[in-house]
């Protein structure tokens, strides 16, 4: 039976600070807070801003920074080189951090059906659907995804769901790690846990978000996207 809270696990930053979090505390959900794109939006206040991200506007322009602000409006993105930009949050479709073994995404401005097939390319651990009209919720953490529905999986078991029955669908993601978590995975490993700054992560303490990928009430938009 597919059921609503089951989680695979993900490849990391370092293996060795991961084993370790395993014996110090679960994986700390904000799932509750972000529902739809409104909660998606606050996912970028809850991650870390110490490590680069992608923002892609509704012209096709992707812009690489750190974030520096983040209000209900707006962000400020801090190029490598040049002066913080002010980006105004109607003009956001997509926020990602890339890893190089793995990306991230932090928040979809839309509703698109290329975006949910597109899906895999993220490093996500379930999937969450809500479908019409009893509302009912379905999660699993795999989806087989085509023109006109999905295949939700957990384990041996499986849901077939049409295009036509899904209200929503959200991706349960892992945050991206710090440019100091990135570093310690790399080069220096276990020993990175007597830095209190790695701690948060050692702990899973706001480890997952939820990135809400299609809306039936909402226009769809699948226009492709000139970045990740």
């Amino acid at each position: 039976m597919i059921t609503r809270s089951k989680r695979k696990s993900g490849k990391s930053a370092s293996a060795i600070l991961l084993v370790a979090s395993c014996f110090v505390a679960g994986p700390k959900s904000l799932d509750g807070s972000s529902a739809g794109t409104a909660g998606s939006w606050n996912n970028l206040r809850a991650v870390t801003h110490d490590t680069s991200y992608t923002v892609v506007d509704r012209r096709g322009k992707c812009t690489s920074g750190w974030i520096g602000k983040v209000t209900a409006d707006y962000l400020i993105l801090k190029p490598r080189n040049g002066m913080g930009a002010k980006v105004e949050r109607k003009d956001v479709i997509r926020v990602t951090s890339d890893h190089g073994y793995a990306t991230y995404i932090i928040y979809s401005g839309r509703s698109s059906w290329v975006d949910v097939k597109q899906s895999n390319q993220y490093h996500w651990q379930a999937v969450r659907i809500i479908v019409k009209p009893s509302l009912a919720e379905y999660s699993g953490d795999h989806i087989n995804v085509s023109d006109t529905g999905v295949t939700l999986s957990q384990g041996r078991d499986s849901k077939n769901l049409a295009k036509s029955q899904i209200s929503t669908l959200d991706i349960i993601c892992l945050t991206p790690p710090s440019d100091l978590i990135e570093f310690c995975g790399e080069e220096v490993g276990v020993l990175c846990i007597l830095d209190p700054r790695t701690w948060p992560w050692v702990l899973r303490i706001h480890s997952r978000i939820r990135v809400r990928l299609f809306d039936s009430s909402l226009p769809e938009e699948n226009t492709p996207l000139p970045c990740k």
